[in-house]
Order: C-alpha cells, then structure tokens, then sequence
C-alpha cells in the first residue's frame, strides 16, 4: 500500500511496527539478519582459534552448531512456517525457509519426485569469504558441519529421510555451485559418506552414519 515504508530513512515512528514495511524491505532486513546469524558461527570459530588453537575450535565448533543449528535452527523456521510434514517435500521447504541456507543463499529446489529431491546452493556468501581470505581450515570446519548436520537435521524429522552431499567445496571458480545435495527418502539406511568427496566431507559424512541412532 502507500503508507508501506521501503526504508527507515524518514521520520522517527514511535509505535514502529514490521508490519509497517514493504514486502521487498522486509526480504532485505531478513536476508541481512541472515547473514548475521551465520556470521556469529564464523567470528566465534576465529576468536576460539586465536585464542587457543585451530584443533579447539573445530572440536567445540561442532558441540557449539549442535545445539544452536541441531535445535534452534533446525526447529523454529519450521515451527513458525507450520511445516509439520516428515517427507521430502517438507525437508525442501525447511531448506527454502532455513535462515543458514535458504534466506541468506541463492539455492535452487527441485521435487523430482516424492521420495527424492535435490538442493542446489548456487551461490553462498560465507563460501566468497574463504575464498576471498583463503581460510581452509575455517571452509573445511563449515562445510564439513553441514555434511553432518543436514543429514542428522532431516533424520530427526524422519529415520528413513537422508540428505547426502553431492558436491562440496572447494570449488574451481565462482561460476561453479558451491555444493548440491541428495534428499531422498531411504529405508534401508545407507551411508551417507560419498567416496568421490574431499576427506574432510567423508569424515563429517561418517560422523552422521556413527551418531545417528536408527
């Protein structure tokens, strides 16, 4: 409407409201609160590394995105979209609507069918910053999260779902996605690890198969 604000650049609003914005200022605001929730993972990894040493980071890394990623993000978007389903349909919406992946990346989602699914992370900011600083280790330690952690996401939906990693980084340039995923529903429950993958993805990848209880 015309009373919709597209910015906060004008008078001081005293009884200011979200709703008082734009759809498009409200997409913006979010995807930048996005980018900060994310950015909290990455500076908290760089201030344990100064501080102590690079194998302490990574090891507390992990507990630190268990309870915040494992729980807190895995569970709210889903509660506030009332995204109740335990297939893969509802594993895709989670990802189109997770404040780590589908609100701060340019992702693509594609239903091949109801048991299988596929992501696409075609761009993705905080993969332009190892690049950008040549930060393997801190690369190695995110991206490795995310081998275990949408897996043991998706499987606390549902036993049977699984969510293998097709393609992670590093990645040849920037035209290059930064890494895919298989979402597929599997009763038999096979690994996750895929052999073709650098190690540091194949040890997260087998983490899941070893913390998973089935």
């Amino acid at each position: 409407s015309m009373d919709e604000l597209n910015d906060y650049s004008g008078e001081f609003k005293p009884g200011l409201k979200l709703q008082d914005f734009s759809k498009e200022m409200l997409r913006k605001y979010l995807q930048e609160v996005s980018k900060f929730y994310l950015l909290i993972g990455g500076l908290w990894f760089n201030h344990i590394r100064d501080r102590f040493s690079e194998r302490v980071a990574d090891e507390v890394h992990w507990e630190f995105w268990e309870t915040l990623g494992g729980v807190h993000e895995m569970n709210r978007p889903r509660v506030a979209m009332k995204i109740w389903g335990d297939d893969v349909e509802s594993a895709l919406k989670w990802v189109q609507v997770d404040p780590g992946v589908g609100l701060v990346f340019d992702i693509d989602c594609e239903l091949k069918n109801k048991d299988l699914g596929i992501l696409t992370v075609k761009d993705c900011n905080a993969l332009r910053y190892y690049e950008r600083h040549g930060d393997r280790a801190l690369l190695e330690s995110a991206c490795g999260l995310d081998c275990w952690g949408f897996t043991w996401g998706v499987r606390h939906m549902n036993p049977d779902l699984s969510m293998k990693c097709l393609k992670v980084p590093p990645r040849q340039g920037p035209d290059e996605p930064a890494c895919i995923w298989e979402i597929k529903m599997d009763p038999s429950h096979a690994s996750v690890v895929n052999p073709e993958l650098p190690e540091y993805a194949q040890r997260a990848a087998a983490k899941a198969d070893w913390d998973i209880p089935w």
